[in-house]
C-alpha cells in the first residue's frame, strides 16, 4: 500500500522563501486539541467538549552540510519555515495531498562529534509549528 513505509515520503523544507531541498527524516508535528469534560447537574451524563488546536514542533534531519548550517544560524527564532511531507508510491511517485507544516525556525542542531564513530554526521532543525494542513 502506498505511503505505508517510513521511506515512502518526500520531506522538503523552505525557509524565508528559499528551498533547502529534500530532508531525510521528520518527527513531531502531531495535532493536539485541548479538551475538557462538562458535568451537568442532576447526575446527567458528562459531555466532552473540544477546544483549541495546537501543533507539536516538527524536527527534520539530513546529512550535515556546512554551508546550509551556516545560513540557518542567523535565522533561528525568526525564519519562516514550510515543511512539506508528500506521500510516495512504491515507485517514488507522489500521490495524494501533502501534509504542510508552517512555523518559525526554533532550533538548529549541529551533528554530534565522536572520534570513535563513523556514523553519519546529521544536522537537524526544529520548527515551532503554528499550522498544519493537508493540501488539496
Amino acid at each position: 500500500m502506498p505511503g505505508t513505509a517510513k521511506d515512502r515520503y518526500r520531506v522538503t523544507v523552505v525557509i524565508n522563501g528559499k528551498a533547502l531541498g529534500v530532508w531525510d527524516k521528520q518527527t513531531g508535528g502531531d495535532s493536539t486539541g485541548a479538551t475538557s469534560v462538562y458535568r451537568p447537574g442532576g447526575m446527567a451524563e458528562p459531555r466532552a467538549r473540544g477546544g483549541a488546536k495546537s501543533v507539536e514542533p516538527v524536527t527534520v534531519t539530513k546529512l550535515y552540510d556546512h554551508a546550509t548550517y551556516s545560513t540557518l544560524i542567523p535565522l533561528t527564532g525568526k525564519g519562516d519555515v514550510v515543511v512539506t511531507k508528500q506521500p510516495l508510491d512504491v515507485d517514488g511517485i507522489a500521490f495524494g495531498a501533502p501534509i504542510v507544516y508552517k512555523g518559525v525556525l526554533a532550533k538548529v542542531m549541529a551533528p554530534e562529534v565522536d572520534s570513535d564513530s563513523s556514523d553519519n554526521a546529521e544536522m537537524s532543525i526544529e520548527v515551532t509549528s503554528a499550522t498544519i494542513t493537508v493540501a488539496a
